[in-house]
């Protein structure tokens, strides 16, 4: 590498720890080595045209996308999973860019409430498992998570309401997926390790918990149901509180008896950190001032 005369070292690499040996311009004989490390990041258009708006099938920018505003998954081998809200749509993104709708068809809603239609009705947020074979979608506007499982054989994805009643909004746990209400769904994470899967209710300012086995009993784990608040808090008699939670992602550890989540809670500004273990272990604010937006260090 190089130092010019205003002390900007120029690295012969993009990526990588340079040693460089470095002397005051006015005594040359003061001198040290000192090691400098580089990070490059580039930002680059995998799939879709900047200000192109549409619902095309297809490669790079020969694709296009309705908005950008689903909360995508990426499976082990790299694929993107992208709710695309605005065409009702689910479309799947490979590494090489190649654009393909998985379920849905552009801008068609369920006609009549209908666990089994293949028809979404405001995808928001996707979580998919590690093999890329199983997605998990929330749609705000059904009021329900559904499951969409590949088939290898007929190369089809089929997708079925596991839990919440298409249609139907509010707030009911139960034994039974398909008897329990939800809220406006948003965020999902999925946590493979305990079989579960965690999704952020909009409409309730609250998480709810769906067991990915047997009949899909979900539960509520964290929140006050119908209650906005921003309360930090690791007593169940005092419970934490959340305003609009949004996204939501865990922590990537998949321990078996304990789950890490992070929610951001879009009412209140903030970024909350979830411990969830047996008890629960609490709920606190990360970053963020609730009700106070900017761009300060203290503010989102």
């Amino acid at each position: 590498g190089s130092i010019d005369a205003s002390g900007h070292y120029t690295a012969p690499g993009l990526i990588g720890t340079y040693h460089v040996r470095a002397a005051l311009l006015d005594d040359p004989n003061v001198a040290t080595t000192v090691a400098v490390t580089v990070v490059y990041s580039k930002i680059a258009v995998l799939a879709g045209a900047p200000g192109g708006q549409g619902a095309v099938d297809g490669t790079g920018t020969n694709a296009r996308f309705g908005g950008g505003e689903g909360l995508l998954a990426i499976d082990s081998s790299g694929n993107v999973y992208l709710p695309d809200r605005s065409n009702q749509t689910l479309r799947m993104i490979t590494p090489a860019g190649a654009v393909t709708t998985i379920v849905g068809q552009v801008g068609r809603t369920p006609p009549m409430p209908d666990p089994n239609s293949q028809l979404l009705n405001d995808p928001i947020g996707a979580a998919v498992n590690a093999a890329g074979t199983t997605v998990y979608l929330t749609e705000c506007g059904n009021h329900a998570v559904s499951q969409v499982v590949y088939d290898p054989i007929a190369m089809t994805w089929t997708r079925k309401v596991i839990a919440g009643q298409p249609g139907v909004p509010g707030h009911a746990d139960g034994s039974i997926g398909l008897n329990a209400l939800l809220n406006c769904p948003v965020g999902v994470a999925l946590d493979e390790a305990n079989a579960a899967l965690y999704v952020a209710e909009f409409g309730e300012h609250d998480i709810r918990k769906i067991a990915l086995s047997g009949t899909h009993a979900i539960s509520t784990v964290v929140g006050v149901p119908g209650t906005c608040g921003a309360q930090d808090s690791d007593s169940a008699s005092d419970p934490p509180t959340f305003c609009n939670p949004y996204g939501l992602a865990d922590d990537g550890s998949q321990s078996v008896g304990s789950t890490t989540l992070f929610v951001a809670d879009s009412n209140n500004a903030t970024v909350r950190k979830i411990v969830l273990a047996n008890p629960l272990t609490g709920t606190t604010t990360i970053a963020g001032t609730a009700g106070s937006r900017g761009t300060s260090a203290t503010q989102l």
